[in-house]
């Protein structure tokens, strides 16, 4: 054997990695890439058929065999990708990749929208009227737990919140985003 030269590994080589389905404690989510978003609290995916939005974890199963299983034709239902806001800088679109729809609020209820079936590129052009920030967000690292990461609306100033169903907005009755993130502790704050 050649001095400094490792030994040739006697098991076959390790596969490539996939994708990551999550995002690591160190790294914020991309612009231009697709992921499974997961409440923390509930273990449950963001989830929707078209319309109105909430989360789901098939009957109780862990994320990882949902994400693993999750290859029926509605396996872009649960799949969103996150795309930078050129109007707006620290903003970002969410995008369901199986509506080709964007996630929206009006201030309570979220649901996804299209504006009638326009492609994306018109929607994120044409996002510029007075409502304009119903669509857009921002995701802020929560610094009690590594990995985790708020998800804000810009236009109400209000949080993706869920009691394990459906996905409203929730601000702690108009609070500001630092109050509530310094002082939300209660268990219901995941």
């Amino acid at each position: 054997m050649e001095e400094g030269v490792p030994p040739a590994a006697d098991s076959e080589p390790e596969p490539e990695p996939q994708a990551a389905a999550f995002l690591r404690a160190s790294e914020a989510p991309h612009p231009g890439q697709s992921y499974y978003i997961v409440n923390a609290a509930h273990e449950k995916l963001l989830d929707t058929h078209g319309k109105k939005v909430w989360v789901w974890n098939n009957d109780g199963r862990a994320v990882e065999v949902v994400i693993a299983q999750n290859t029926s034709k509605h396996r872009n239902n649960l799949r969103w990708e996150v795309v930078q806001c050129p109007h707006e800088k620290g903003a970002v679109y969410i995008f369901n990749e199986g509506h080709a729809a964007f996630l929206d609020t009006h201030g309570s209820n979220v649901q996804v929208w299209n504006n009638h079936g326009k492609d994306r590129a018109e929607v994120i052009r044409t996002n510029t009227s007075t409502h304009a920030r119903n669509l857009r967000w921002k995701m802020t690292p929560c610094t009690r737990e590594p990995g985790a990461f708020y998800v804000i609306n810009l236009g109400h100033a209000a949080f993706l919140d869920t009691h394990g169903g459906e996905v409203a907005m929730w601000n702690d009755g108009g609070k500001d985003e630092a109050h509530i993130i310094d002082t939300n502790m209660s268990r219901s704050a995941r």
